[in-house]
């Protein structure tokens, strides 16, 4: 419980202008003032979930597109695999909403539709390194259960299966400069 306790206390930013402190090493959390970017719901259907998140919110999803395929190489569960999937995304000031149906391989989008259906798959926080924030995470006995590159190439995610401790995974990505 102490590792998954330090794992929610370091993915924490801020509760007005104290900053949380890591309880077991008294050091700021890896994510620094890092905001939530993003709130993943995974799905079975990704245009019935997107229209019906439009239809209640009234907002305009983004273009719908794809977000892992046999172009980008997958880590889950400590082997390389293929995962395929298609998502979409409403973009509001101060965070992301995004909708993704997996393929039919196994992932760990997957293995949250299996088990729970339509479902929040993650909370996902933008490091300005992808390598540092992971490690931290890792140190605390938290590897990441998926992690590869964007399709495009602008970035990194890696995931953590934090979803038995509090509800949902927690990711971690970096974008990068395009040529870098």
């Amino acid at each position: 419980m102490t590792s998954q306790l330090a794992v929610i206390i370091g993915v924490s930013a801020i509760i007005g202008d104290a900053q949380i402190l890591n309880e077991e090493t008294g050091s700021p959390p890896a994510l620094g003032r890092s905001p939530i970017a993003q709130l993943c719901f995974v799905t079975d259907n990704l245009e019935s979930s997107v229209a019906e998140f439009a239809k209640v919110t009234g907002l305009t999803p983004g273009a719908f597109g794809i977000a892992a395929n046999a172009d980008t190489p997958t880590i889950y569960n400590g082997q390389a695999r293929t995962v395929h999937a298609r998502t979409c995304a409403f973009r509001l000031p101060n965070i992301d909403v995004e909708f993704l149906e997996p393929g039919p391989e196994p992932s760990a989008w997957r293995d949250t539709l299996n088990a729970r259906g339509r479902a929040l798959h993650h909370i996902a926080f933008r490091c300005s390194s992808l390598a540092t924030a992971t490690n931290s995470i890792a140190g605390q006995s938290q590897e990441p259960c998926q992690s590869a590159d964007f399709v495009d190439g602008g970035g990194a995610y890696a995931v953590f299966d934090t979803s038995l401790t509090i509800g949902a995974m927690i990711e971690l990505f970096e974008l990068r400069t395009p040529g870098a």
